[in-house]
């Protein structure tokens, strides 16, 4: 992974393992934006300062950001407040030892100047979403011309297409904390690079291997400690999944993308409010599609940086 990026995320259990695969494998991380989502962006921002400094990345800037979708709406009431108060600390009830730095907080504005900055040093940069979009549209609202020259491409983890809707129906959760800031930065031009959740839905490992993982790295036991304690106290599921490290891993496959044209249904009268739907007609963005082999290669690669090595 060449080009230099930020993070923009909830920090949860697999953010956590996102920042910690990019530290370990010395991706060009350049700063994290925390938002709202798992749990409120204080906490968030708490956690996100903990994770980065547990893996020694104490070099990484943390800017702390959106406190509230743009506007309120039907999903965010019934699914992410919810979650929010079910999520504990954020990190599976997992304490880290507290951070000695803080975030600095910064209005879009603010975060606009700072990504400008950054891209003078570095080059235009890849901005990477794993929670709820609303920090980058606040930045299309504030200032879309610095934004253009500052980032290159847009990621972000979300969209839950036919196969897997059928099967689950509702919105996933990155796009219903805040369908509006997806429409407003797709309105804005911004062709969004989408890794929907069909895709990381299938980079797991069963629950009953977690125990099985051997490492000799604190870091893989702090990894290993918070996917059992998520299997074990929050999740009904017969898997750890691997959402957000796989949305950052497909970032160096641009030939994985496909351009395609999207819509997004934003009627919160509508059962399919939040919606990710995929349609005929100009293209209007990039959608991640890779094989099952592909998926069961960036589970072993993600496997083996925690697991498989002493470090």
């Amino acid at each position: 992974m060449k080009t230099p990026f930020v993070l923009d995320c909830d920090t949860g259990r697999d953010d956590a393992l996102t920042i910690w695969l990019a530290l370990l494998q010395n991706y060009p991380l350049k700063a994290v934006i925390t938002s709202f989502g798992n749990v409120d962006v204080a906490k968030v921002t708490d956690n996100t300062l903990r994770v980065l400094d547990y893996a020694q990345g104490q070099a990484v800037p943390v800017w702390e950001g959106a406190q509230a979708p743009l506007k309120s709406h039907k999903l965010y009431t019934d699914m992410v407040q919810p979650r929010q108060k079910a999520s504990a600390n954020g990190l599976c009830n997992i304490e880290m030892p507290l951070s000695k730095r803080s975030a600095t907080p910064k209005n879009p504005q603010e975060r606009c100047q700072a990504l400008d900055a950054l891209a003078q040093e570095h080059g235009a940069l890849n901005y990477l979403i794993i929670g709820p979009a609303t920090n980058f549209s606040e930045m299309v609202i504030a200032d879309n011309k610095s934004l253009r020259k500052s980032v290159k491409s847009v990621y972000m983890m979300g969209g839950k297409l036919d196969k897997l809707w059928n099967e689950m129906p509702g919105a996933d959760f990155n796009i219903a904390a805040d369908p509006e800031a997806v429409q407003t930065i797709i309105d804005a031009g911004y062709h969004i690079h989408f890794i929907p959740m069909n895709i990381t839905w299938e980079v797991k490992i069963p629950v009953e291997e977690l125990s099985s993982l051997q490492t000799s790295s604190s870091l893989g036991k702090m990894a290993k400690d918070l996917m059992i304690a998520h299997s074990t106290h929050f999740s009904h599921d017969t898997h750890f999944r691997f959402h957000d490290p796989v949305a950052m891993l497909s970032m160096a496959e641009e030939d994985g993308f496909v351009p395609v044209r999207v819509s997004l249904n934003n009627n919160s009268e509508s059962a399919d409010y939040g919606r990710l739907i995929t349609a005929d007609g100009e293209m209007n963005a990039f959608l991640y599609d890779i094989s099952m082999a592909e998926i069961g290669e960036m589970l072993s690669f993600i496997k083996n940086s925690f697991f498989n090595e002493a470090r």
